[in-house]
């Protein structure tokens, strides 16, 4: 599921690389970041469902 949304996220890095400065560091370096941040951000919502559900 995350590889869903990174992949889905980083067509907008790609799509914007050709208002960049240097698009050959700043590609790679916006993906690697919006893949981290999607993971990180998906495993939080991850952990507070199963703590609600553990609740119950």
């Amino acid at each position: 599921m995350v590889m869903i949304y990174s992949c889905k996220g980083n067509s907008f890095e790609v799509a914007y690389s050709k208002d960049s400065q240097n698009p050959k560091r700043d590609v790679p370096y916006a993906i690697i970041i919006s893949t981290v941040m999607i993971f990180v951000l998906y495993n939080s919502v991850e952990v507070v469902a199963i703590g609600v559900l553990l609740i119950k």
